[in-house]
C-alpha cells in the first residue's frame, strides 16, 4: 500500500520508471524469442520467432533510448483500450434483456475516462500511467492486507 501511495504522490516519475522497466521486459522477451528459434520445427516458425523477437527488441531499445516517447505512446494505447472497454460495455449493456443499472455507471465512467485520456494527450502522459500503477499497487496492497487479516481471523476460530 505504501508503494501505491508513493506512486500516486509522484505519477510522472512512476510513469517513467514503469516505462523503463517495460522497455527492459520487451528487450528480454525479444532475446528470448530469438534464442528460442532453435527449437522451432519449421523454417516458417523460425522466421516468425526471429521476426517477433527482433520487433520486441527494437521497440524496447527505442523506448529505452527515449522513455518520454514510450510514456506518451503507452498513454495513448491505454486511453484507447479504456475507451474501447467503455464502448464494449455500452454495447453489452444495451444488448442485455435485464441490464443492471450499476453496470451502466461504471461503463459510462470508463468511457469518459478513456475520452479524457485521449483528449488531453500528450499532456495526460504526465499522470495517466503513474496514477494507474499507483492505484493498482494501492488496491493490491489493501487486498493482501485485508485478505491476510481475514485468514488470521478464520484460523483463530
Amino acid at each position: 500500500m505504501l508503494l501505491g501511495l508513493a506512486a500516486l504522490a509522484a505519477p510522472f516519475a512512476t510513469s517513467l520508471g514503469f516505462t523503463v522497466v517495460l522497455a527492459w521486459v520487451l528487450m528480454l522477451a525479444g532475446l528470448t524469442h530469438v534464442f528460442s528459434s532453435w527449437h522451432a520445427e519449421t523454417l516458417l516458425a523460425v522466421a516468425r520467432r526471429i521476426g517477433v523477437g527482433l520487433l520486441y527488441l527494437c521497440v524496447g531499445v527505442v523506448i529505452q533510448r527515449n522513455p518520454l516517447w514510450g510514456v506518451a505512446g503507452l498513454t495513448m494505447v491505454v486511453g484507447a483500450v479504456v475507451f474501447a472497454d467503455g464502448v464494449i460495455g455500452l454495447a453489452t449493456y444495451f444488448s442485455e434483456e435485464d441490464p443492471a443499472t450499476s453496470g451502466l455507471l461504471v461503463t459510462v465512467v470508463t468511457l469518459i475516462l478513456g475520452l479524457m485520456i485521449m483528449n488531453q494527450w500528450p499532456f495526460s502522459s504526465l499522470w495517466t500511467i503513474g496514477t494507474l500503477v499507483g492505484v493498482n499497487l494501492l488496491c493490491a496492497g489493501a487486498a493482501q492486507t485485508f485478505g491476510a487479516r481475514r485468514l488470521e481471523r478464520l484460523g483463530n476460530t
